[in-house]
């Protein structure tokens, strides 16, 4: 994250922090941030495509930019608001923290009508709710992981990835939700809990599998960091 928007970030978290304990003191240093709220989550955006297309995995960094999205939020409206939440919600689901993601996406559900199939399916993804309305794609998916064939969610994937250049001549909302939903299966396709197992498709894996995908919520993939050891479903 460049340097400049780190600062940002910081004296957002700041200027929300005096907001939430209810202090009435005034930072000259920060009150540039009342009239740039816009500004500062075009930014916030654009650092969310940057790290997607340049592949990063630095989880902190993710998780700092999924919390200042939530954060800009508050003051944003309507399907802005709803799409800077649904940003969010792919930031933590990007740097391995599912949870969060869940929790952020399923908060951003209440203000989102949108009828778009592709944002709907990231919605169903995030927040672990396969709705009987939502495509069978994805319902698809899922059963795939229960039954041992979860290598067609890298197939998926990568039909995902070729629908984008498609999505971009149609327009900036079909390939925002596009290149996000292609973004969000090939984490998947990598961090499901039958692709992080040994020879994840034996038959001997199904019980288990069955009793994440069981849960409520469903646990249906393994978040992946560099420390000592994985952790499940955070």
């Amino acid at each position: 994250m460049r340097a400049s928007l780190q600062q940002w970030v910081v004296d957002a978290q700041t200027r929300y922090s005096l907001r939430d304990f209810g202090l009435q003191a005034r930072l000259d240093e920060i009150a540039y941030l009342d009239a740039r709220v816009i500004d500062f989550y075009f930014s916030l955006a654009g650092e969310l495509f940057r790290r997607i297309r340049d592949g990063r995995d630095d989880h902190a960094d993710w998780a700092v930019l999924g919390n200042a999205l939530t954060s800009v939020s508050r003051d944003l409206q309507g399907e802005t608001q709803a799409d800077a939440r649904f940003f969010a919600a792919v930031a933590f689901y990007s740097g391995g923290y599912p949870a969060s993601a869940m929790v952020t996406m399923r908060d951003a559900a209440t203000y989102d009508d949108d009828d778009d199939e592709v944002r709907r399916a990231c919605r169903s993804l995030l927040t672990r709710r396969l709705q009987p309305q939502e495509p069978g794609e994805i319902a698809g998916l899922i059963a795939a992981i229960r039954n041992g064939t979860h290598t067609g969610i890298a197939e998926a994937a990568a039909a995902a990835e070729q629908q984008v250049q498609a999505a971009s001549l149609a327009g900036p909302d079909e390939w925002v939700a596009q290149r996000l939903y292609a973004t969000l299966l090939h984490r998947l396709s990598i961090v499901n809990v039958r692709a992080v197992l040994p020879d994840g498709n034996s038959r001997r894996w199904t019980p288990l599998v069955e009793s994440f995908l069981d849960r409520n919520p469903p646990v249906w993939e393994f978040s992946l960091r560099r420390s000592k050891r994985s952790v499940l479903g955070c």
